[in-house]
């Protein structure tokens, strides 16, 4: 299946999913893993994504010992 073909498929698949029920959910995916040839996790991501815009995350790693200013005049 091409690009331009697969994302034409995505938007009612995508309507169909948000409407459905946990066990349609699954057939649904299970119909468009196959018939797309994605991965699983790649289709859900596909299917349950809201918009373009990423959401916020909460910073990963270490958090900051000492604010900006005190952390520069340290350096």
């Amino acid at each position: 299946m091409e690009l331009g073909a697969k994302r034409a498929y995505l938007a009612p698949v995508k309507e169909r999913h948000r409407e459905s029920t946990k066990k349609q959910k699954t057939q649904i995916l299970n119909e468009f893993c196959c018939n797309c040839n994605y991965n699983r996790k790649h289709a859900i991501k596909l299917l349950s994504k809201t918009s373009g815009a990423r959401p916020y995350t909460k910073r990963v790693g270490v958090p900051r010992k000492y604010p900006d200013v005190v952390s520069r005049k340290l350096v």
